[in-house]
């Protein structure tokens, strides 16, 4: 059975587990004899191949290692065969390609992609963005630090780790845009011309070797998923003045949130752009997301990697009543045996399982379920907080209330935190993340 932190690693999105290509000594091998064959193909008056051979050995960044059969491009969702030949339409010859450096080559290819935005899965939504969203600084917003030993509750395991809130970073009508954009990209038009419902999809869990599983005893939620390097880039011009005050542009000699491996080599590194795989996710009733770690992702090439969440709230009107909340809380941890030991969990289980129900109280109890489940998705969010704690089963946790508008950025690295049960209302996030690379 996986340990909680293993178990953790569970609770990333899919392309977030780190791939590791073949050692650099041997990639660069293959691709000097590739670079040879092509030119004694050259020499002998054929006609020059695709770069299929060079992009499979040493996939560019945000593409996928082609040795994974059935891998899309990140950049374009097309097959890798088809997006070579894309790259071939661009005329991105091979022999141009390796006459680059390793890392030469791979920037290369990275800015093709990024400049000719119609090969981008982000252009279902990019097309639809007004050009003056979210452009320009958050006028009224205000930066609060959060200084973990005097939080309430204070929580000193987290001394010298980094969590911070912007309130006001975004206007309700701009919270608004970001969901009709998620949704948007969702809808299909049908036979009759018309445009199908938005689509939240059940979030699932990375079970590693690129699969997804639902677990719902994890996480429970609606999600939507929008690559979109325009969008991200956007919110990245207005974020950057406080990740500047904050002093998170350049990264240097803090093992806390990098690790211990970077600070030892003396590495140096800088913020480069926000992951363009926005996730929008929607809490009705019930919903939540257990506690967890963010996941580091590396992109495949190894160039990039996160070191920090950002959680954007789209609606929500900040504190609440935790009178009012508090025996919402008790009654959701006996529920769901939150604070049980494993022995318990299986003796409730098997207790319900064995249950008889009356058949004629079946259609009341339904009307019944039926009726709550309508009052938890209308009124005032209730519930729906991020909190932070020390532990899986503490009680004393710092809820960081959804508020419209406002964004938390904290760490990645050893901050465990989870999404509580919303008990009323629908809560909506975009979560995305800071990517920085070596100087």
């Amino acid at each position: 059975m996986a340990t909680t932190r293993e178990a953790s690693q569970l609770l990333t999105i899919p392309g977030e587990i780190p791939q590791f290509l073949p050692r650099r000594s041997s990639r660069i091998a293959a691709l000097q004899a590739r670079k040879a064959e092509l030119e004694a193909a050259s020499m002998r008056g054929e006609p020059s191949q695709s770069c299929s051979s060079h992009l499979e050995l040493d996939p560019g960044p945000n593409l996928a290692c082609s040795k994974c059969e059935g891998a899309l491009c990140n950049n374009c969702s097309l097959a890798i065969d088809d997006c070579v030949k894309k790259l071939d339409e661009l005329h991105v010859g091979v022999y141009h390609a390796l006459k680059l450096t390793e890392n030469g080559c791979k920037k290369e290819i990275r800015n093709i992609l990024r400049e000719n935005k119609k090969w981008t899965h982000a252009t279902m939504g990019d097309q639809n963005i007004p050009e003056s969203f979210l452009r320009g600084p958050a006028l009224n917003a205000t930066l609060r630090k959060l200084d973990f030993e005097h939080t309430s509750p204070p929580i000193p395991l987290y001394k010298g780790h980094f969590a911070a809130i912007v309130d006001n970073f975004m206007t309700e009508a701009e919270c608004k845009e970001l969901i009709r954009l998620a949704e948007e990209s969702t809808r299909t038009q049908l036979p009759d011309s018309t445009l199908s419902p938005p689509v939240w999809e059940q979030a699932m869990v990375n079970a590693g070797g690129g699969k997804q599983v639902m677990s719902i005893d994890s996480r429970k939620s609606g999600r939507v998923i929008l690559d979109s390097p325009d969008l991200a880039d956007r919110i990245l011009k207005r974020i950057m003045p406080f990740m500047r005050e904050c002093e998170l542009d350049r990264i240097q000699g803090q093992p806390k949130v990098t690790g211990f491996g970077p600070v030892r080599r003396g590495e140096v590194l800088r913020l480069s752009r926000l992951n363009e795989r926005l996730r929008f996710l929607r809490y009705e009733g019930g919903d939540y997301f257990r506690p967890h770690w963010d996941g580091c992702f590396v992109t495949p090439d190894g160039l990039e990697k996160s070191l920090y969440t950002i959680q954007m709230y789209l609606n929500g009107d900040g504190e609440q009543d935790m009178e009012e909340l508090k025996p919402h809380i008790e009654q959701a941890e006996k529920s769901n045996w939150i604070f049980a030991k494993d022995w318990q969990t299986e003796l409730a289980r098997l207790e319900a399982e064995s249950e008889v129900e009356p058949e004629n109280t079946h259609l009341t109890d339904q009307s019944c379920t039926s009726a709550v489940e309508s009052s938890r998705k209308t009124g005032a969010l209730l519930g729906g907080s991020t909190s932070f704690m020390a532990e899986i089963n503490s009680r004393e946790l710092l809820r960081i209330f959804p508020k419209t508008g406002s964004i938390l950025i904290f760490q990645q690295r050893n901050m465990l935190h989870g999404g509580d049960d919303v008990f009323r209302g629908v809560k909506y996030t975009l979560r995305t993340d800071v990517m920085y690379a070596t100087e």
